[in-house]
């Protein structure tokens, strides 16, 4: 008895369905990545020459930031989103108060900022700097 067995579309079908899992498999792991919410892991600040330099460390798929000034009431005086980049430099020239930086991070398409984070309080009254965070 001889079975003629079309190996070469026995094969392209195997290949075909691999294709198909892989794809499913990609989209699945996309999802899930775009669901996690974005996570503030540390905030560095450098301020030299009336210039503060704030980095954000970050995990995140596609981050979104809003970088904020605040003084010591939580009263927002300066404002700025930088959409994709993870650092900012705010001239502070003009500020004689005491104030901190307060980060806020997004998922792209997300609606509202999944984590917040605070630094601590620059040109303190007592020449010292506060260290304060939130989580």
């Amino acid at each position: 008895m001889a079975d003629y067995i079309d190996w070469k579309a026995r094969y392209i079908e195997l290949e075909d369905q691999l294709l198909q899992m892989m794809e499913m498999t990609i989209h699945l792991i996309d999802k899930e990545v775009h669901q996690q919410k974005a996570k503030i892991s540390g905030l560095e600040t450098t301020y030299v020459d009336r210039e503060l330099t704030v980095t954000v460390k970050s995990k995140s798929a596609n981050a979104q930031y809003l970088f904020e000034l605040l003084n010591t009431d939580n009263d927002v005086l300066l404002k700025q989103e930088t959409g994709y980049r993870n650092n900012h430099i705010f001239n502070i020239e003009q500020l004689d108060e005491p104030f901190k930086v307060r980060v806020s991070i997004r998922n792209e398409g997300h609606d509202s900022y999944d984590d917040v984070n605070e630094s601590k309080i620059f040109n303190a009254e007592d020449g010292q700097n506060e260290e304060k965070s939130a989580d």
